[in-house]
């Protein structure tokens, strides 16, 4: 009888024992599910906050590509302006040359109709 109070004290102490490795792991688990679901929000949240940055620099990108086109444009704009210019300023110095040209062939005219006067 004193062996089975003895076994029977053993058993009882090794199911405490057992208790509580059980609960310890349960608490253990139970921590792990509560640091995985934190994990997964934070982790949700820098996918958001990533894909919020994301969104910004493309639409940055896209302002960027549209003021580059309308700049494009203008340059565009300003070369034909300038070549327009260009065109103007030979054609301003070709009725120059023809004008000198004809006063030379005036004062030609000029002085042989006063030879011929005399």
């Amino acid at each position: 009888t004193v062996e089975l109070v003895s076994g029977n004290a053993l058993l009882r102490q090794k199911l405490a024992e057992t208790q509580e490795c059980l609960w310890m792991a349960q608490a253990e688990r139970e921590c792990a599910q509560v640091w995985a679901a934190e994990f997964e929000a934070a982790a949700a949240g820098y996918h958001a906050s990533q894909q919020r940055e994301l969104r910004v620099l493309e639409l940055q990108v896209r302002s960027n590509a549209s003021a580059a086109d309308d700049f494009r444009r203008r340059l565009e704009k300003r070369d034909q302006r300038i070549a327009e210019l260009e065109d103007s300023v030979a054609t301003h110095a070709r009725l120059e040359a023809a004008r000198a040209e004809l006063r030379g062939e005036n004062e030609e005219l000029r002085r042989i109709l006063e030879e011929a006067r005399e």
